[in-house]
Parts: C-alpha cells; structure tokens; sequence
C-alpha cells in the first residue's frame, strides 16, 4: 500500500511549517534568555557604578581632610598633597583590581549557556533544511 503523492507532499509541507515554528521559537527562547541576562548584568552594573562613585567621593574627602593633618609631619603643602594622591591612587586601585577580580567570573558564564543553545538551534534547522 503506497501513500498518495498529494499526501506525501502535504506532509512534507507540514513538516516544513512545524520545523519552522520550532526554530522560531527556539531562537525567541533564546534572545529572552539573553535578554533577560543583559538586563540582570545591567543592574549589577549600576550598583557597582553607583557604589564606585561613593566610595571614589568618600576616600577623595578623607585624602583631603588627611592634607592639613599631616601638617606637623611634612611642612610642605606640595608634599602632603602628593603624598596623599599617592594613597589616593594606591586605595583606589587596589579597591577597582579586587572588584574586577570578583567580576570576571560572573561576566562569561551565564552567557556561554544561551548562546550555545541559540547556536545549536540554528545548526540543527540549517542541517534539518538541507536535508
């Protein structure tokens, strides 16, 4: 018993339809995902700007509150002013080092995940099309 030609080709044609509408859905799946990642990283990202900037007012305001302090040990303003920039330079640095340190682990790996997956999606529609 052998199929009908018509009905082999609307089945195929059925096929096509699904594969498609699986593949979309895939892709939108995965651009929610990463939407929804870039939005999280976003917010991370402003806290930590907003708390860098802070943090960066805070220890400028105690560097200038230290220059007349110091008075008595280094007579000249120039010195005390440089010698405070340096442990301006010195906290603000090894401050910005340790929380990129920190960072760099949570930047890559929520992301590898959907972008593997989108990748896939689109491999297996491209080889599912071509035959």
């Amino acid at each position: 018993m052998q199929a009908e030609p018509h009905g082999v080709a609307k089945m195929i044609e059925h096929m096509a339809r699904d594969v498609r509408i699986i593949a979309s859905d895939e892709v939108e799946l995965g651009r929610n995902r990463l939407a929804h990642h870039v939005e999280q990283l976003l917010a991370k990202a402003a806290i930590v700007v907003v708390a860098a900037m802070v943090a960066v007012i805070g220890l400028a305001m105690l560097c200038s509150a230290a220059v007349p302090a110091i008075e008595p040990l280094i007579a000249p303003l120039w010195a005390r002013l440089l010698a405070m920039a340096g442990v301006y330079l010195a906290i603000g640095g090894g401050a910005a080092a340790y929380v990129a340190r920190r960072l760099k682990p949570q930047l890559g790996s929520d992301l590898e995940q959907p972008i593997d997956a989108v990748e896939g999606t689109v491999e297996a529609v491209e080889k599912g099309l071509r035959g």
